[in-house]
């Protein structure tokens, strides 16, 4: 859809620890946000927020749009990692395997396995 557009505009835009401004740069949940804000729907900043925002789903269920979460269960928020999954084994992100917005394989070693989550109302 559009957000998948919007999404790919950002190819390589600078990853910014804290950031959620699409002009000058955004951290992973800061992509993730501006998305859904686009989408129409408030899911916080912050992985935390995020994942708390969302409801698990079966990988076999997964669904271009839905988030894609790492690590959480660390407890430190630089290696938490949120990504949205754009289908066909593929994730669009701010950071993560670069340090830049990308597109990368589902499975990227960033730590942990993927968790599949589909924000509440979607």
């Amino acid at each position: 859809g559009d957000w998948l557009t919007a999404a790919q505009s950002k190819l390589g835009q600078a990853y910014v620890w804290g950031g959620k401004d699409p002009r000058t740069g955004m951290d992973c949940s800061g992509f993730t946000k501006w998305i859904y804000d686009l989408r129409g729907t408030n899911i916080g900043h912050g992985t935390y927020a995020q994942h708390a925002n969302s409801t698990p789903i079966d990988p076999k269920d997964a669904q271009p749009g839905d988030l894609v979460f790492y690590n959480m269960t660390s407890r430190d928020p630089h290696e938490q990692h949120v990504a949205i999954y754009t289908g066909n084994g593929q994730v669009i992100q701010s950071g993560g395997s670069a340090r830049s917005v990308n597109q990368a394989p589902i499975n990227q070693d960033v730590g942990s396995p993927p968790e599949f989550r589909r924000p509440k109302g979607q």
